[in-house]
């Protein structure tokens, strides 16, 4: 007794075009609300495992990317890498005596209903067992404190910023 494929059973391959048309449009609309879904997770508060910190401004971009620029020097920053053409920096704070973390900080404006300047960073620890890399994120207890010592720290350059309101969300 063998296994038959009744025909009835070919009606899902055999979709009237209509239906394939309606399902396309809802995939299409199910794919271009889930960016936007994605993008509007922005809280005024921090929330657990927050990793980018945006930067609302009334400043133009130029202004908003200079003046950030400047704060992360005032804070032991050095910016190694500035470009005026994608609104962008990198920064680096090295090594102290009593740590052996690198921290690069990276900034780039959106212009989204305004000047935002979104704002992240990573971490690099050297150690006799070799390099750990990690992410300025906002998450809870022992073993996460670096990550939330340096976003604190972002956090505190980002509310440093003149004439500007503090959001938070996830990098994608």
């Amino acid at each position: 007794m063998g296994f038959k494929l009744h025909y009835s059973s070919l009606f899902l391959l055999n979709l009237p075009s209509y239906y394939l048309y309606y399902m396309k449009k809802l995939f299409l609309l199910i794919f271009l609300f889930i960016p936007a879904m994605l993008f509007a997770q922005e809280s005024e508060r921090p929330f657990k495992k927050a990793d980018l910190i945006i930067i609302e401004t009334s400043k133009t971009p130029d202004d908003a990317l200079k003046q950030l620029a400047k704060l992360m020097q005032d804070y032991g920053y050095s910016i190694i890498r500035f470009d005026k053409e994608l609104n962008s920096f990198l920064a680096q704070k090295p090594e102290s005596d009593r740590t052996s973390y690198t921290y690069q900080v990276q900034a780039f404006i959106r212009e989204k209903d305004g000047v935002q300047v979104h704002l992240f960073g990573n971490y690099k620890l050297m150690s006799e067992e070799g390099e750990t890399l990690g992410q300025a994120s906002f998450k809870d207890g022992i073993l996460n404190r670096i990550e939330l010592d340096f976003f604190q720290n972002l956090d505190k350059i980002a509310k440093a910023f003149p004439g500007g309101r503090v959001k938070y969300s996830k990098l994608l």
